[in-house]
């Protein structure tokens, strides 16, 4: 079913398709809706990597009270805890890659380590690094508190 009208020009053939206006309003709200809507799909990627940092970093937390149980004290890297490097990168879904790798989100690793203390320290690495400077490195101790290094209230959450 054709909903457009069929337009008679001067020699009395029939005429089809889309006027310069109509082209240009669909242009324009397109645009609007991109203009929308990209923001806030690059904004939900930041957050889903941050989380998976928080995730990595909980998970290092476990690891580190476990080692504490066996061993009265805290391993000073994540070498001790079996990672194979003093720091590791991460990809989005929290596995441990290669330093330079270009899908690396965050480099992870234990820093101020004694032996009752310790701080577990996330750093955004490439594009996370340019995107996410509202929080910036996320850290979390031995005590559970979280932080992070930017200006930002609800990268915790």
């Amino acid at each position: 079913m054709n909903i457009r009208k069929k337009r008679e020009d001067k020699s009395g053939a029939f005429q089809r398709g889309f006027t310069l206006i109509e082209l240009m309003v669909v242009i324009a709200i397109v645009g609007v809706l991109v203009a929308i809507a990209y923001p806030s799909y690059t904004d939900y990627i930041t957050r889903s990597k941050r989380a998976t940092a928080k995730s990595f970093l909980v998970a290092l937390a476990d690891q580190q009270e476990h080692f504490y149980n066996d061993n009265k004290r805290y391993a000073i890297d994540l070498n001790e805890l079996g990672y194979g490097n003093a720091f590791i990168t991460i990809d989005r879904q929290g596995n441990a890659i290669p330093a330079l790798a270009a899908d690396r989100i965050y480099a992870a690793g234990v820093v101020n380590v004694t032996a009752t203390s310790y701080l577990a320290l996330a750093v955004p690495q490439l594009a996370q690094a340019i995107n996410d400077t509202d929080c910036g490195n996320m850290m979390l101790d031995q005590a559970g508190f979280k932080s992070n290094s930017g200006a930002g209230t609800d990268c915790w959450r």
